[in-house]
């Protein structure tokens, strides 16, 4: 096996075996290893805001623990500068009860029953990477989610972003915007090769929120306790908290295994060795915490196999 970075997880070229991952080597100069604190972004947050004193912002809440915090900091930043939140959330038909149990909690008690909105898309047709098996297919967007779990295939990454930036696209014409604000955690390299919390993607600009604040995933924990937030983990397993798919994948392919060496992991589970690189690498997440992780996997509650199963007609 590649020898792991010592600052991330990445996986370490033969040519540097001494030294750190190409990722963390090449990082831009606004950007520190292991490190999350950045008032570039902060003032990128101030001038973005500011920008939009009076008018309202778009926010792709997703019901997971990181859009929950990032959309309460949200909120109160906006809060001075009249500027009105409008959340939303996408129903691609794999949320799960306990996900949307909290999404309703949230919206309450952050006081948004009068602007929050679903946009439900599960019957909707689509044909961009449709299917696994029958990429040209069109099917609907339920139904392609269901053959990834049915098939062992993990729809994150290039799959789901194609099927869910078509939502926000539709949503963002709708209100004549072109900024949608989401709890992404990790900045993203821009056009000039600098990280930042903007992201152009698909014709629009992602504002991600959760770089914006400078939040981690042990902040955003403490964070729910110290504001009475009620939000519970759904149990949803793999490496999210608002999607019952990548916990049901992980399940099946690993047939309820949840221990794994860090080679296995590495071989047979690349994305998992990504997220959380990227994240150790970004502060994001600490390292120790991240190798837990990646040697005992988050494998979802009976429940949510049990959901998974009736979903599918298992």
């Amino acid at each position: 096996m590649n020898r792991i970075c010592p600052s991330c997880f990445g996986l370490v070229k033969a040519k540097n075996a001494d030294g750190p991952c190409d990722a963390c080597r090449t990082l831009p100069a606004n950007v520190k290893v292991n490190s999350n604190s950045n008032m570039f972004y902060r003032q990128e947050r101030e001038d973005f805001l500011n920008s939009r004193r009076n008018d309202a912002v778009l926010f792709a809440y997703s019901g997971g623990l990181d859009s929950t915090v990032a959309l309460s900091q949200l909120i109160e930043e906006c809060k001075s500068r009249s500027i009105t939140v409008i959340p939303f959330t996408i129903d691609y038909g794999f949320k799960g009860k306990e996900t949307w149990k909290n999404i309703s909690q949230v919206i309450d008690f952050l006081h948004q029953n009068d602007k929050y909105f679903v946009y439900d898309i599960s019957s909707e047709s689509v044909s961009i990477l449709a299917s696994p098996s029958a990429k040209n297919e069109s099917m609907k967007v339920f139904d392609f989610y269901k053959s990834c779990v049915k098939e062992g295939v993990l729809p994150c990454g290039a799959m789901c972003n194609s099927i869910i930036d078509w939502a926000f696209q539709r949503i963002l014409k709708n209100y004549n915007d072109e900024y949608l604000i989401t709890g992404g955690d990790t900045p993203k390299r821009n056009t000039k090769g600098i990280y930042s919390i903007f992201w152009e993607t698909h014709g629009f600009t992602v504002v991600r929120a959760g770089a914006a604040f400078g939040n981690t995933k042990n902040k955003n924990r403490q964070y729910i306790l110290e504001h009475n937030i009620p939000w519970n983990d759904p149990g949803c397993g793999g490496y999210d908290t608002d999607c019952l798919l990548p916990g049901a994948v992980f399940y099946a392919l690993v047939q309820g295994r949840a221990e794994h060496s860090l080679e296995e992991t590495a071989a047979s589970f690349p994305v998992l060795m990504e997220y959380f690189s990227e994240r150790v690498r970004l502060g994001v997440i600490e390292r120790n915490d991240a190798l837990e992780s990646l040697l005992h996997y988050d494998l979802p509650s009976l429940e949510s196999i049990r959901e998974i199963d009736e979903l599918c007609g298992r």
